[in-house]
């Protein structure tokens, strides 16, 4: 399979289930070379799983994966307009735009309202905020400065909870608490709002060691209603 084929396979397929990933494919391109289905069989183990609720049946067989390679390097590419709609990572992105938008607002009407204020203090005063302004400023650098006494267990891992359930929003204990469970443990919390109780359970756990560029391993959780 020619090096081109290989990437416009790979494109389509991350464009479709991580586009964040599009950019690793030359990388993956050298990786695989020469190994195409494992690349292949890798992408679709990780994204189409059978908890997933746009699990295809048919992708998840080696007939498939096999029509894949040989149409791309007929220069066919079958998978191009084909996409993946993942409700509940629209919906989290969607809200931390919204929280970043809200903090920067925020930001600017305290800067605003403090810069309004300083020109109705006196010398005396505007003197003691400024020696406030560097205390806190000295506080901070010694902050950033303080390094762990102890590293968690989860340190060197990227945790994901990825949940089927997107009937309504809801509230998770930490990552790191999540990854302390198993395959069927069930938790019991309440949507944003308060206003429900929601029954989910885990009902996969995936250990990722090779998609993160950077080396460090994920594990992935897939969470859905009880």
């Amino acid at each position: 399979m020619k090096k081109e084929d290989f990437s416009a396979l790979l494109t389509d397929l991350y464009q479709a289930y991580n586009p964040e990933y599009v950019q690793y494919i030359p990388q993956l391109v050298e990786k695989y070379s020469s190994m195409e289905f494992s690349a292949i069989d890798m992408v679709l183990l990780k994204y189409n799983r059978k908890s997933a609720s746009y699990y295809d049946a048919q992708k998840d067989t080696d007939d498939y994966k096999h029509y894949l390679i040989k149409e791309y390097s007929n220069g066919k590419r079958p998978l191009k307009d084909f996409k993946v709609q993942n409700e509940t990572n629209i919906k989290k992105e969607e809200a931390e735009n919204r929280f970043v938008e809200e903090s920067k607002k925020f930001q600017e009407n305290v800067s605003q309202t403090i810069e309004s204020l300083k020109n109705e203090f006196s010398d005396k005063e505007k003197d003691l905020i400024s020696a406030y302004e560097d205390k806190i400023k000295e506080l901070n650098d010694r902050i950033a400065n303080v390094q762990p006494a102890k590293q968690g267990i989860y340190d060197d891992v990227d945790i994901k909870i990825i949940s089927n359930y997107t009937e309504h929003e809801f509230k998770l204990p930490n990552k790191e608490a999540f990854a302390g469970l198993g395959v069927g443990a069930r938790i019991v919390t309440s949507s944003l709002d308060g206003s429900k109780m929601i029954g989910l359970k885990i009902i996969d756990i995936m250990y990722d060691c090779v998609s993160d560029f950077n080396g460090k391993p994920i594990i992935e959780i897939i969470v859905d209603k009880e």
